[in-house]
């Protein structure tokens, strides 16, 4: 098995698995393991999504700052989750990015959002977000979703 190192997340809460040894996350999983960024804010939501993904037989890193979340998406994972509320990270704007740019063609990519929040629905549809899920849909559906999303080339419905 080939190690791999990513930049370990701010928050100090790797999911299970992982080493962090000087800001460095590492995991000695095989390379071939689907790869889920989460830009999430929320770090109780976050650890949940990486329950998940662990479960979906992926494995998570996080950013919490943009350079963090460009240098990961450059790895191309196999699913990038966006909070579509996390102001800080400009969620729209790199999904506009990653839309225009054709080196992140066939990226899966899924937002959460407050389901009161129609008018982000539909910014972050016309953004490009491959899905876009009311939060409480997502927790409720999470296991199913990420499942389909790691394992298959379907979206789930919205």
């Amino acid at each position: 098995m080939e190690a791999t190192s990513y930049s370990c997340i701010e928050s100090g809460l790797p999911a299970s698995g992982y080493v962090v040894d000087n800001n460095i996350l590492t995991t000695t999983e095989a390379t071939d393991t689907p790869l889920v960024l989460a830009v999430v804010e929320d770090l109780f939501f976050g650890t949940k999504i990486a329950d998940a993904a662990k479960r979906a037989g992926g494995k998570i890193i996080f950013a919490t700052t943009p350079e963090a979340m460009w240098q990961r998406i450059q790895s191309k994972p196999a699913l990038v989750v966006f909070d579509l509320t996390f102001d800080r990270m400009q969620p729209l704007d790199v999904l506009r990015t990653m839309q225009a740019d054709s080196q992140y063609e066939g990226l899966k990519t899924l937002g959460f959002l407050p389901h009161v929040r129609e008018d982000l629905k539909r910014a972050a549809v016309e953004a490009g977000c491959g899905t876009v899920l009311p939060r409480s849909a997502f927790s409720l559906r999470m296991n199913e979703v990420l499942q389909q999303a790691l394992q298959t080339d379907v979206h789930p419905d919205d």
